[in-house]
């Protein structure tokens, strides 16, 4: 309704489509007059400007830090005390197969001394996963495993994450490029025109990400998955800077710049 009457006024109209695979109103939009800006190249939106998703300024601060897997991998080594990090996590209702998974993971590495897993469940599972976590854990547990309901400093999770586990939303895509984090990517099912996937492939094809189906995920595989990638530091520290080619840091200023050429 918003381009309609703007063409109506003679108004110009900019979309911006935040997923690989364009949802039905900005395909509308566009065929109604509006300029298109997209965050991520090839995108099939006619005349598309490629500006990038913009990203929280902390999380875009971390994209022009020091290698953060590279340093993650130096401080486990040097550190005590310091280990590699799995984060895991599901936007801020959480993701209750990422959840399941990430529970019976603890299961498969309840043993384990040399990594640690930060887990962000969300609000409305958080009581199920406490409970389920507390029938697991037994004293002789060694693994380092921090259960949260939500996490309001994602900027640090990245900048301390040696590996992700998470969906392939919009903006989960822009920040895990942005900060340069490899990843596990669980793309939603059943998501309008199957985009998380395609979000997904965007960086799995730069050699960013690896993509396990949701209908795969377990705690085993994931167990399974994430110790090869976090046993593999030089593959991870390939995938960082590959995570990083996708990012476009600056996509806040491309997109005002898409909008004043547009206002001109």
């Amino acid at each position: 309704p918003c381009v309609v009457m703007a063409r109506l006024r003679r108004i110009p109209v900019v979309v911006h489509e935040q997923n690989a695979a364009p949802g039905l109103s900005n395909r509308i939009a566009v065929r109604l007059g509006a300029c298109a800006a997209v965050s991520l190249p090839g995108t099939p939106l006619a005349g598309a400007v490629l500006t990038g998703n913009p990203v929280r300024a902390a999380i875009a601060d971390i994209a022009g830090a020091t290698d953060t897997t590279e340093a993650a991998d130096t401080a486990a080594a040097g550190s005590p005390g310091s280990l590699p990090v799995l984060l895991i996590f599901g936007g801020s209702l959480g993701a209750r197969r990422l959840n399941d998974a990430a529970i019976d993971l603890y299961d498969h590495w309840r043993h384990r001394s040399d990594v640690s897993v930060h887990h962000v469940c969300g609000r409305r599972d958080y009581q199920t996963c406490m409970e389920r976590l507390g029938e697991l854990r037994r004293s002789e547990d060694a693994l380092d495993y921090q259960l949260v309901d939500y996490e309001d400093h994602m900027d640090l999770r990245y900048r301390d994450a040696s590996l992700a586990a998470c969906r392939a939303g919009a903006v989960t895509i822009a920040e895990l490029a942005a900060t340069g984090t490899p990843a596990i990517l669980v793309p939603l099912p059943g998501a309008p025109d199957d985009h998380q996937m395609c979000n997904a492939r965007a960086l799995a094809d730069a050699g960013a990400a690896v993509i396990v189906p949701d209908a795969e995920l377990t705690g085993e595989r994931l167990a399974s998955d994430a110790e090869v990638l976090l046993a593999d530091g030089p593959r991870r520290r390939a995938m960082a800077p590959a995570a990083r080619g996708s990012a476009r840091p600056d996509a806040a200023n491309r997109l005002a710049d898409v909008g004043e050429g547009v206002a001109r």
